[in-house]
């Protein structure tokens, strides 16, 4: 019933608000992050869609800033970076929500080296204000999967010394950060405005915050890609069904401008 819903409530509304996760949700996963670029038709989605001038579309990823502005500071977007510290919106230059002291890294880091060596082929990716454990690539995913929830573990100690550190256990991922923000505080204040059509598709733990922070009313669709409990009040099954909503999405907005 989803698409009939969000077809007609798309086509009827005069403004309307897009914000999308990317990693799993626009774009399948790859065993490297860096090899997740963006492709064609991604990046011909997001024009049609950003350049309706019904739309505000808004990227909101845990990826660092550099990537994002790399892959997607051409189109009209509004692009938010590592769960809402980074922020950019068209033609000005990266804002960051807060300062952060990087000094918790160090332990954390020395840590995250001994999972290294018990979970073969897992790395760790230290962005700007977070670090995160991968271990796609691990062979002995059972193992690598309980040393994931050890790891979860492990972590919470450090609370005493730093309170606002956050552990977020994802797709095949540990990711760790520090602050308050997330992807549902940064969206606040799109989210307070009065659009007459919001969608926002996510696929992971951190999309949960977008989730419940949307506005709770008919015209919003809050949608989980991929399985599992989740907030959102829709599911979709994966980046292929994504991609193919955001295209209908795409060819309504084409028709209304003919």
């Amino acid at each position: 019933m989803l698409p009939d819903q969000i077809l007609n409530t798309y086509q009827n509304a005069c403004s309307r608000l897009i914000c999308l996760d990317y990693d799993g949700t626009l774009r399948e996963f790859a065993d490297l992050p860096a090899a997740a670029a963006p492709t064609s038709e991604i990046m011909a989605l997001l024009q049609a869609l950003s350049s309706d001038g019904n739309n505000t579309v808004i990227l909101c990823s845990g990826r660092d800033y550099t990537d994002i502005d790399l892959w997607f500071r051409q189109l009209p977007l509004v692009l938010i970076a590592e769960h809402g510290l980074w922020t950019k919106q068209q033609n000005q230059p990266w804002a960051a929500l807060a300062k952060t002291d990087n000094a918790w890294k160090v332990p954390l880091l020395a840590l995250l080296q001994s999972y290294l060596q018990t979970v073969p082929a897992s790395f760790v990716e230290t962005k700007n204000t977070s670090l995160v454990w991968h271990y796609r690539q691990a062979a002995d995913q059972v193992l690598a999967a309980t040393k994931a929830t050890e790891l979860v573990v492990a972590l919470s100690h450090f609370k005493q010394d730093f309170p606002d550190l956050q552990v977020m256990p994802g797709n095949k991922i540990v990711e760790i950060k520090l602050g308050s923000h997330n992807k549902g505080t940064c969206l606040k204040p799109w989210f307070d405005q009065d659009y007459h059509f919001v969608l926002v598709m996510g696929d992971d733990t951190t999309d949960e915050d977008m989730f419940k922070a949307a506005p709770a009313n008919a015209s919003t669709f809050t949608i989980k890609i991929g399985p599992g409990h989740s907030a959102a009040r829709f599911h979709l099954a994966d980046p292929v069904a994504a991609r193919d909503l955001l295209a209908q999405l795409s060819r309504l907005s084409h028709a209304s401008h003919q």
